[in-house]
Protein backbone atom coordinates (compact mmCIF):
# COMPACT_ATOMS: atom_id res chain seq x y z
CA UNK A 1 0.00 0.00 0.00
CA UNK A 2 1.19 3.56 -1.21
CA UNK A 3 1.62 6.21 1.48
CA UNK A 4 2.67 9.62 1.45
CA UNK A 5 5.82 10.60 3.40
CA UNK A 6 5.19 11.23 7.10
CA UNK A 7 6.65 14.66 6.41
CA UNK A 8 3.87 16.02 4.15
CA UNK A 9 0.70 17.12 5.64
CA UNK A 10 -2.03 16.45 3.45
CA UNK A 11 -5.37 17.88 4.05
CA UNK A 12 -8.20 17.11 1.94
CA UNK A 13 -10.83 20.17 3.11
CA UNK A 14 -7.83 22.82 2.52
CA UNK A 15 -7.35 21.68 -0.86
CA UNK A 16 -11.29 21.84 -1.80
CA UNK A 17 -11.47 25.42 -0.19
CA UNK A 18 -8.73 27.07 -2.34
CA UNK A 19 -11.33 27.40 -4.97
CA UNK A 20 -13.16 29.69 -3.37
CA UNK A 21 -10.07 31.26 -2.23
CA UNK A 22 -9.36 31.95 -5.63
CA UNK A 23 -13.17 33.19 -6.57
CA UNK A 24 -12.75 35.69 -3.12
CA UNK A 25 -9.37 37.07 -4.48
CA UNK A 26 -10.82 37.23 -8.16
CA UNK A 27 -13.69 39.37 -6.88
CA UNK A 28 -11.77 41.67 -4.62
CA UNK A 29 -9.83 42.25 -7.68
CA UNK A 30 -12.68 43.23 -9.88
CA UNK A 31 -14.13 45.41 -7.17
CA UNK A 32 -10.87 47.21 -6.47
CA UNK A 33 -11.30 47.59 -9.93
CA UNK A 34 -13.92 48.77 -10.31
CA UNK A 35 -13.54 51.71 -7.32
CA UNK A 36 -10.49 52.96 -8.90
CA UNK A 37 -12.74 53.16 -12.06
CA UNK A 38 -15.16 55.16 -10.37
CA UNK A 39 -13.13 57.39 -8.83
CA UNK A 40 -10.73 58.24 -11.30
CA UNK A 41 -12.74 58.49 -14.33
CA UNK A 42 -16.26 59.25 -12.82
CA UNK A 43 -15.10 61.72 -9.67
CA UNK A 44 -17.54 59.36 -8.05
CA UNK A 45 -16.42 59.43 -3.40
CA UNK A 46 -17.84 58.66 -0.59
CA UNK A 47 -18.73 62.11 0.40
CA UNK A 48 -20.98 62.36 -3.19
CA UNK A 49 -22.69 59.00 -1.96
CA UNK A 50 -23.05 60.11 1.53
CA UNK A 51 -24.46 63.14 0.16
CA UNK A 52 -26.85 61.63 -1.75
CA UNK A 53 -27.95 59.77 0.94
CA UNK A 54 -28.42 62.44 2.97
CA UNK A 55 -29.84 65.15 0.95
CA UNK A 56 -32.95 65.24 3.38
CA UNK A 57 -31.39 66.08 6.32
CA UNK A 58 -30.17 69.40 5.52
CA UNK A 59 -31.16 72.47 6.11
CA UNK A 60 -32.71 75.22 3.16
CA UNK A 61 -30.53 77.56 2.46
CA UNK A 62 -31.21 81.04 4.14
CA UNK A 63 -32.89 83.43 2.52
CA UNK A 64 -31.73 86.85 2.11
CA UNK A 65 -33.35 87.97 5.32
CA UNK A 66 -31.68 85.74 6.81
CA UNK A 67 -28.37 86.61 6.19
CA UNK A 68 -26.58 89.67 7.36
CA UNK A 69 -24.22 90.65 4.72
CA UNK A 70 -22.25 93.63 3.75
CA UNK A 71 -23.33 95.86 1.09
CA UNK A 72 -19.79 94.73 -0.66
CA UNK A 73 -20.46 91.23 -0.30
CA UNK A 74 -23.93 91.85 -1.52
CA UNK A 75 -22.29 93.80 -4.35
CA UNK A 76 -19.93 91.21 -5.36
CA UNK A 77 -22.59 88.59 -5.55
CA UNK A 78 -24.85 90.75 -7.68
CA UNK A 79 -21.70 91.62 -10.07
CA UNK A 80 -21.03 87.77 -10.50
CA UNK A 81 -24.78 86.74 -10.47
CA UNK A 82 -24.95 88.85 -13.48
CA UNK A 83 -21.34 88.60 -15.67
CA UNK A 84 -22.41 87.72 -19.39
CA UNK A 85 -18.49 86.73 -19.54
CA UNK A 86 -17.63 84.75 -16.36
CA UNK A 87 -14.63 85.06 -14.18
CA UNK A 88 -11.75 83.15 -14.77
CA UNK A 89 -12.65 81.70 -11.27
CA UNK A 90 -15.98 81.59 -10.65
CA UNK A 91 -18.04 80.45 -7.16
CA UNK A 92 -21.58 81.15 -7.29
CA UNK A 93 -23.51 80.58 -4.29
CA UNK A 94 -21.79 78.04 -3.04
CA UNK A 95 -22.38 76.10 0.09
CA UNK A 96 -21.31 73.34 2.33
CA UNK A 97 -22.33 71.09 4.69
CA UNK A 98 -20.76 68.39 6.86
CA UNK A 99 -22.01 65.72 8.60
CA UNK A 100 -20.87 65.37 12.01
CA UNK A 101 -20.43 61.83 13.91
CA UNK A 102 -23.34 61.78 15.19
CA UNK A 103 -25.02 62.28 11.91
CA UNK A 104 -26.16 65.81 12.16
CA UNK A 105 -25.36 68.15 9.60
CA UNK A 106 -23.52 71.54 10.20
CA UNK A 107 -23.26 74.18 7.43
CA UNK A 108 -19.43 74.81 7.38
CA UNK A 109 -20.47 77.96 4.58
CA UNK A 110 -23.45 79.54 4.02
CA UNK A 111 -23.90 81.27 0.30
CA UNK A 112 -20.64 82.39 -0.77
CA UNK A 113 -19.98 84.30 -4.16
CA UNK A 114 -17.18 85.76 -6.17
CA UNK A 115 -15.25 86.17 -9.19
CA UNK A 116 -11.82 86.31 -9.82
CA UNK A 117 -10.06 87.64 -13.26
CA UNK A 118 -7.04 87.01 -15.10
CA UNK A 119 -3.94 88.71 -13.44
CA UNK A 120 -6.45 89.89 -10.12
CA UNK A 121 -5.17 88.86 -6.96
CA UNK A 122 -7.91 88.35 -4.57
CA UNK A 123 -7.63 88.04 -0.99
CA UNK A 124 -10.64 86.01 1.05
CA UNK A 125 -10.72 86.92 4.72
CA UNK A 126 -12.90 85.48 7.62
CA UNK A 127 -12.93 84.69 11.59
CA UNK A 128 -11.84 81.14 12.49
CA UNK A 129 -14.30 79.00 11.70
CA UNK A 130 -15.82 81.20 9.15
CA UNK A 131 -15.41 78.67 6.38
CA UNK A 132 -11.95 80.04 4.52
CA UNK A 133 -10.03 76.78 4.41
CA UNK A 134 -13.58 74.61 3.25
CA UNK A 135 -13.64 76.94 0.04
CA UNK A 136 -10.04 76.80 -0.99
CA UNK A 137 -10.44 72.41 -0.51
CA UNK A 138 -13.82 72.75 -2.86
CA UNK A 139 -11.80 75.01 -5.00
CA UNK A 140 -9.07 72.02 -5.20
CA UNK A 141 -12.01 69.70 -5.59
CA UNK A 142 -10.66 67.95 -2.29
CA UNK A 143 -14.19 68.63 -0.99
CA UNK A 144 -17.75 68.54 -3.31
CA UNK A 145 -20.47 71.52 -3.01
CA UNK A 146 -23.24 70.49 -1.35
CA UNK A 147 -25.05 73.71 -3.11
CA UNK A 148 -23.81 76.28 -5.69
CA UNK A 149 -21.26 76.30 -8.64
CA UNK A 150 -17.39 76.67 -8.66
CA UNK A 151 -16.03 77.25 -12.44
CA UNK A 152 -12.58 77.39 -13.57
CA UNK A 153 -12.37 79.07 -17.49
CA UNK A 154 -15.97 78.28 -17.69
CA UNK A 155 -15.75 74.76 -17.18
CA UNK A 156 -17.71 73.52 -13.83
CA UNK A 157 -14.50 72.20 -11.21
CA UNK A 158 -16.53 69.18 -9.93
CA UNK A 159 -17.37 67.90 -13.50
CA UNK A 160 -14.28 69.21 -15.61
CA UNK A 161 -11.60 68.62 -13.00
CA UNK A 162 -9.38 66.10 -15.05
CA UNK A 163 -8.92 68.86 -17.56
CA UNK A 164 -8.47 71.66 -14.98
CA UNK A 165 -5.98 69.91 -12.33
CA UNK A 166 -3.31 71.25 -14.62
CA UNK A 167 -3.70 74.50 -14.33
CA UNK A 168 -4.67 74.60 -10.68
CA UNK A 169 -1.80 75.14 -7.97
CA UNK A 170 -2.49 75.05 -4.80
CA UNK A 171 0.04 75.92 -0.95
CA UNK A 172 -2.00 74.73 1.71
CA UNK A 173 -1.05 76.05 5.75
CA UNK A 174 1.14 72.66 6.41
CA UNK A 175 4.06 71.73 4.44
CA UNK A 176 3.17 69.92 1.37
CA UNK A 177 7.03 68.44 0.79
CA UNK A 178 7.28 64.62 1.26
CA UNK A 179 9.74 63.45 3.27
CA UNK A 180 12.34 61.16 1.59
CA UNK A 181 12.51 62.39 -2.01
CA UNK A 182 14.82 65.12 -2.94
CA UNK A 183 14.16 68.34 -4.44
CA UNK A 184 14.32 67.52 -8.19
CA UNK A 185 12.03 64.08 -7.61
CA UNK A 186 9.18 66.88 -6.09
CA UNK A 187 9.81 68.62 -9.10
CA UNK A 188 8.89 65.69 -11.67
CA UNK A 189 6.30 64.34 -9.43
CA UNK A 190 4.31 67.23 -9.55
CA UNK A 191 5.50 68.12 -13.41
CA UNK A 192 3.78 64.45 -14.49
CA UNK A 193 0.58 65.24 -11.74
CA UNK A 194 0.01 68.39 -13.77
CA UNK A 195 0.66 66.42 -17.03
CA UNK A 196 2.59 68.89 -18.62
CA UNK A 197 4.44 67.67 -22.08
CA UNK A 198 7.06 65.21 -21.62
CA UNK A 199 9.30 66.86 -24.06
CA UNK A 200 9.63 70.01 -22.67
CA UNK A 201 10.41 67.86 -19.01
CA UNK A 202 13.87 68.70 -18.32
CA UNK A 203 13.98 71.87 -19.92
CA UNK A 204 11.52 73.20 -17.60
CA UNK A 205 12.23 71.23 -14.37
CA UNK A 206 15.90 72.98 -14.52
CA UNK A 207 14.88 76.04 -15.46
CA UNK A 208 12.81 76.14 -11.84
Amino acid sequence: ENSLPADINFNLDEMNNLGGEKMALLLQLLLWTLLFVAIEYFNISWEKIQLLLKRHLIPPPKTDEQLAFEDDVRQEESRVLGQSQPSTIQVKQFRKVYFTQSGAPFVAVQRATFGVDKGESFALLGVNGAGKSTTFKSLTNQLEATDGEINLRGLNFSTHFKTLRKFVGYCPQKNALFNGITVLEHLELYYHLKELPLSHKEEVIWFL
